[in-house]
C-alpha cells in the first residue's frame, strides 16, 4: 500500500499555484492546508484551485502543528528564514522556493535547523533538472 504524502503549502501567491500543479500530477499526495497571513487569501486559493481537503490558516505556525510529510514555502522571499525555521524546527520536510534567503546568515541559520532537526531542506531550484542543464553538465 502507498502511503499518501500530506502537503502544506505556506504562502498563496503566484508560485504557489506552481507548485500545486505538480503535486496534483501525484497520485500519492494530498495537499492539506495553506497558510496566507492575508485574511481569506488561503481560502480563496484553496476555492480557486479545488483543495476540497484543504485547511486554511493565517498563521503558518498553526499550520505546522498538523500531521504533515512536509511543507511548500511559497512565501515573499524576506520570510523565507522565519518559515523554514519554523518548519523545520517543527520536523517538517522543506521545499522552499528560491532564493534561499535575504543573506548569509539567515541561509546558515537555516542549513543549523536542518542539520539538528533531522529534516530535509531543498530549494526550489528548477533549472538544475532542465535537460538543457544536463546537456551543460555533460560537456562540462
Amino acid at each position: 500500500m502507498i502511503k499518501t504524502v500530506r502537503i502544506g503549502i505556506i504562502g498563496s501567491g503566484g508560485i504557489a499555484h506552481a507548485h500545486v500543479s505538480q503535486y496534483k500530477k501525484l497520485p500519492d499526495v494530498e495537499i492539506v492546508a495553506v497558510a496566507d497571513v492575508v485574511p481569506g487569501k488561503a481560502q480563496q486559493f484553496i476555492d480557486s484551485l479545488s483543495l476540497e481537503n484543504a485547511q486554511p490558516f493565517e498563521d503558518h505556525r498553526k499550520l505546522l502543528e498538523l500531521d504533515l510529510d512536509g511543507v511548500s514555502i511559497c512565501t515573499p522571499n524576506v520570510s523565507h528564514h522565519l518559515t523554514t525555521v519554523d518548519a523545520l524546527r517543527a520536523g517538517k520536510q522543506v521545499l522552499l522556493e528560491k532564493p534561499m534567503s535575504v543573506t548569509l546568515s539567515e541561509a546558515v541559520d537555516m542549513v543549523q535547523a536542518a542539520r539538528e532537526s533531522g529534516s530535509m531542506l531543498t530549494i526550489g531550484f528548477q533549472p538544475r533538472y532542465d535537460p538543457n542543464m544536463k546537456l551543460v553538465q555533460d560537456i562540462v
